[in-house]
């Protein structure tokens, strides 16, 4: 069932790369009508995809000449702007 009824409310909702694409939207709200919950969207403007934004810091880390070799390891703490 969907999240909202699942709860015991009726209302449910949707952000980020998700609720950017048009199609998942338009089914969001056909399902939400169906089960008569109401849906909270974040504006499409607002709802953007994390690939997006690590694909733009790349971008600006090799524009500056930094290289990382593949030996480099993950740490979540990285700025992402420097």
């Amino acid at each position: 069932p969907p999240a909202g009824r699942a709860r015991g409310g009726g209302r449910g909702g949707g952000r980020g790369g998700g609720a950017a694409n048009g199609r998942l939207r338009e089914a969001a709200r056909a399902a939400a009508d169906r089960q008569n919950l109401e849906l909270w969207l974040a504006p499409r403007g607002l709802s953007t995809d994390n690939a997006a934004m690590i694909a733009l810091a790349g971008q600006l880390r090799l524009a500056r000449g930094e290289r990382d070799g593949l030996e480099r390891s993950v740490d979540p703490g990285w700025e992402l702007a420097g």
